[in-house]
């Protein structure tokens, strides 16, 4: 599939931030509709317990107190700056947090998460397709996800280096800048889960991103619902794969009937 003969000539476009958002919460009625899928999330639920738990332990032990032990003084208007500080730096790494844990654990559930995609696809359109497990496509899913994080880093660091010069505007320069760069990382925690029903469609790492960005508010609609649902006690260690039902539904009804050929493999 051509990036230049990707969408359908005329298609109206149905782009929702709140669409993506709740997309996230209403992945959980999917699989509650479809109990056989339940068995695909055991394996990955222990995983992503042990993947948050790490992520977590990581970024008090080593992101916070390394960043914060440069925060030293003792004049009232010091410690009234670090504590604004302190309140941007925790969201920071919250959101940093988030991503580390997109990243590592779309590398480590992958297999799973483009099974339950494809079992959730198959349910949704009656389409059977007849994909057994082996260790070639296992290894082929972990090489594929790995580029496309390294790639999706690599553009992240690219949008906010020029981003940091909005910092030097006082006060507001930091808040604005926090927001768009919170919703460039909702963005690509988002595509990461629209990888999965966008490669059966053969589609490459720039093609699956032109389809994205054309959906760029659902896509970031639903990083968001993911960055929100990662703080929800125990059933957050589901979140990846729940996040790659949201973006399987989002696909099959908002985005597949927009693209000129979404013919399986």
């Amino acid at each position: 599939m051509k990036q230049n003969n990707l969408f359908k000539d005329g298609a109206q476009l149905k782009d929702s931030f709140a669409k993506g958002f709740f997309a996230m919460y209403g992945s959980i009625s999917t699989v509650l509709k479809n109990t056989e899928l339940i068995r695909y999330f055991i394996i990955p639920f222990l995983l992503n317990i042990i993947i948050l738990l790490g992520v977590g332990y990581f970024a008090y032990t080593y992101l916070y107190s390394w960043i914060s032990g440069y925060m030293t003084g003792e004049s009232f208007l010091f410690k009234m700056l670090g504590f604004m500080i302190r309140i941007i730096l925790v969201a920071m790494i919250l959101l940093i947090s988030t991503l580390i844990y997109s990243a590592v654990g779309s590398i480590v559930i992958a297999p799973f998460n483009d099974l339950i995609s494809l079992r959730v696809e198959e349910k949704l359109t009656g389409v059977n397709f007849n994909e057994k497990f082996s260790f070639a496509a296992f290894a082929s899913d972990m090489i594929r996800i790995l580029k496309n994080i390294i790639k999706l880093l690599l553009l992240i660091v690219a949008l906010n280096i020029p981003l940091s010069f909005i910092n030097l505007i006082p006060v507001a320069g930091t808040i604005l800048f926090s927001i768009i760069s919170f919703l460039i990382t909702a963005f690509f925690c988002g595509f990461n889960f629209f990888d999965f029903p966008l490669d059966r469609r053969r589609m490459g790492f720039w093609e699956k991103l032109k389809v994205t960005m054309k959906f760029k508010f659902t896509v970031m609609g639903l990083g968001t619902g993911f960055f929100i649902f990662s703080f929800i006690p125990v059933i957050n260690f589901l979140g990846l794969n729940l996040g790659a039902v949201a973006a399987t539904s989002i696909f099959i009804d908002t985005i597949r009937p927009f693209l000129k050929n979404a013919g399986e493999k």
